[in-house]
């Protein structure tokens, strides 16, 4: 069964700005802690889910900025029917 919810419908309650040179929409941002070299270090994973048409040129070393912070793009990947878009980021420090 395909989902019926229109892709737009989470952003506004859980969304955050994200801009993109002139680009600025609404993204839902993750940064969990992941542990690495068997839990003897913790690093944050940084990450968002986006409406493909809000950013459809985004790719490898863009810049977002996300809460006043920078981010580099790691890596860009489409979900499912490419409605939708996750992008891995960097914190520029």
């Amino acid at each position: 069964m395909a989902f019926q919810e229109p892709v737009g419908a989470f952003f506004p309650d859980f969304g955050v700005a994200a801009t993109v040179g002139d680009f600025s929409d609404l993204v839902i941002f993750n940064s969990p802690d992941i542990d690495a070299l068997s839990g003897r270090v913790t690093s944050t994973h940084y990450e968002m889910t986006f409406r493909t048409a809000s950013f459809p040129t985004l790719a490898y070393g863009d810049q977002v900025r996300i809460d006043g912070y920078l981010y580099n793009v790691q890596a860009v990947n489409k979900i499912g029917d490419g409605v939708m878009t996750n992008a891995i980021l960097q914190r520029v420090q």
